[in-house]
């Protein structure tokens, strides 16, 4: 693989006029700067500026993908984005992964499992319920009644919501929202109006 990744740098640099002998070296394309085709594992690979950031980049990522800043950047990533210390987002963020759900059943063992991160709910009654997902630190899941009923909002399993007892649901009622983080493997804390 790794002869592969350096024979396609190389390649690049010949057809492209790259200043470049060997994967990872500086490449220059007219006034950029990019530090060429790195490998760095299996199926890791790596481009960056001079400063060793992936900046003025456009397009889609999947996978993970690992920078020391990702500046003027506009595309979409799929996969896993971590990002470790400060972040600053100067504009709005949208969730993409929404949906509406029918609540379901009358207990935690037949209520319908939520598989979106924003979740409007319908309900036929106000003892149909939905589960939000197994907790995991830092996990959010933003859940609201978007019909003329309420329902009751369930954890999985034996989590916990707002320090009730396992298992127990809270009431979600008609046009409220709650936005519930978990804080930990076990506990969800939701907030709402």
């Amino acid at each position: 693989m790794r002869k592969y990744v350096l024979a396609v740098a190389l390649l690049a640099a010949a057809l492209y006029g790259l200043n470049a002998s060997a994967a990872g070296e500086w490449l220059r394309e007219s006034n950029v700067w990019m530090r060429g085709i790195v490998y760095a594992g299996t199926s890791k690979v790596a481009l960056t500026n001079s400063t060793g950031n992936l900046a003025s980049t456009t397009g889609s990522f999947s996978g993970a993908v690992s920078t020391g800043a990702l500046t003027s950047t506009t595309g979409s990533f799929s996969g896993t984005l971590s990002v470790t210390g400060g972040t600053t987002l100067a504009s709005t963020v949208k969730m993409t992964s929404t949906g509406t759900f029918t609540a379901t059943g009358s207990t935690q063992g037949d209520g319908l499992a939520l598989t979106a991160v924003v979740a409007g709910v319908v309900s036929p009654a106000t003892t149909a319920g939905v589960i939000l997902p197994a907790a995991a630190t830092g996990l959010v899941q933003v859940v609201g009644s978007i019909a003329a009923t309420g329902f009751k909002l369930y954890p999985a399993g034996t989590n916990t919501i707002n320090a009730t007892a396992a298992s127990t649901a809270i009431s979600v009622a008609t046009g409220k929202a709650y936005e519930c983080t978990a804080v930990n493997g076990v506990n969800w804390v939701c907030a709402g109006n």
